[in-house]
């Protein structure tokens, strides 16, 4: 298998050819393999997991999957459930639903942290192939998932790096560190957003949109887990924080809502421009596992800045097909896919 892989990955290294500027996109899709569910099996998943968790009465998630599953039907998929949960917070049909929903939200991108905290001792094969033997300099990495499996291969390569190459840079240097970029354009479990620095400096009144800061703050041990050797330096503990994952609700808001007004719509802003800026300057873009979902407006937005002229790979299992003909009929006349539409299979692997 080792040779047919090192094989494929020549071939994929071929096609770019030197001087060539690629973009490698990423969904739910991609992490399946490394024990991650799928959107559409997600909420399944979760409540299988926290079932066998043992919550004290005054955990912060204690009866959250009860409750949603009391108030929701929960057998919607899970972008869809975000969506009616988010529609009832906006219109609560009573003054219990308008104190406890915002709550339930809250809750939830929680324990999806913490769920996926509990799978990253599952291997990620496919990830460390691709951060070994595919990703070369200079490469962008686009992800709409946010659990680290990826992260870590990545980290572990030598080719990219935490210190800046998430888009930001976490010691206020301007000197580059990572030569690939990874940009997590729907957050990441190991990114925090910090009330008032960590409620470090005592009283906080803190002047307006600078309540949680101007970018994701990263816990030391989500850093040591990546095999980092470095330190975020805004990183005050865990006393005061909310994940800032976006959860992924069909209407996503790429912004926090506080009493001071929004917050980090300028960061999430900058994210997405550096990602626009990588697509529409690519030869060749390789989407895996993400299926292209119509109500992903702003990731279909993105995606449709790239040159038509382009090399476009969509390899999205049985999806593949579908979005090969949307893109075919906006004018990407080379979007293609082969085989079974799997990462196993753009990497090579018969699945």
């Amino acid at each position: 298998m080792a040779g047919r892989l090192n094989g494929f990955a020549a071939h994929l290294l071929r096609r770019g050819g030197k001087g060539k500027v690629r973009t490698f996109i990423f969904g739910a899709g991609a992490s399946v393999h490394a024990g991650y569910a799928l959107a559409s099996a997600l909420w399944p998943a979760l409540q299988q997991w926290e079932r066998g968790q043992t919550f004290d009465q005054f955990d912060y998630c204690y009866g959250a999957v009860d409750s949603m599953n009391e108030e929701f039907d929960t057998s919607l998929p899970f972008e869809l459930l975000l969506t009616e949960l988010d529609k009832r917070i906006q219109s609560p049909r009573n003054l219990t639903e308008k104190a406890c929903l915002p709550l339930r939200r809250g809750q939830i991108r929680l324990l999806v942290c913490r769920f996926f905290d509990f799978l990253r001792s599952h291997d990620a094969m496919l990830y460390e192939f691709f951060a070994r033997e595919v990703l070369t300099p200079d490469d962008t990495v686009i992800t709409f998932n946010y659990d680290l499996s990826l992260d870590r291969e990545l980290q572990k390569s030598g080719k990219w790096s935490a210190l800046d190459g998430y888009g930001f840079s976490l010691d206020r240097s301007l000197q580059k560190r990572s030569a690939c970029k990874l940009l997590k354009l729907h957050g990441s479990t190991n990114w925090i957003a910090q009330i008032f620095d960590g409620l470090a400096r005592g009283f906080a009144m803190g002047p307006p949109n600078e309540s949680l800061g101007c970018r994701p703050v990263i816990p030391t041990p989500d850093l040591e887990y990546l095999g980092a050797n470095f330190v975020d330096q805004q990183f005050r503990g865990t006393g005061g924080y909310q994940p800032s994952l976006i959860m992924p609700a069909a209407e996503k808001k790429f912004y926090f809502e506080t009493s001071f007004g929004r917050e980090w719509e300028e960061f999430w802003d900058s994210l997405w421009a550096l990602a626009k800026k990588s697509v529409a300057a690519s030869d060749n873009v390789h989407i895996v596992g993400y299926s292209l979902p119509d109500y992903d407006q702003r990731a279909g937005q993105l995606l449709r800045t790239a040159d038509p002229s382009c090399d476009l790979s969509i390899y999205c299992r049985s999806d593949s097909q579908r979005i090969v003909n949307v893109f075919q009929q906006e004018g990407f006349t080379k979007a293609h896919f082969e085989g079974d539409g799997s990462f196993e299979h753009w990497l090579g692997h018969s699945a």
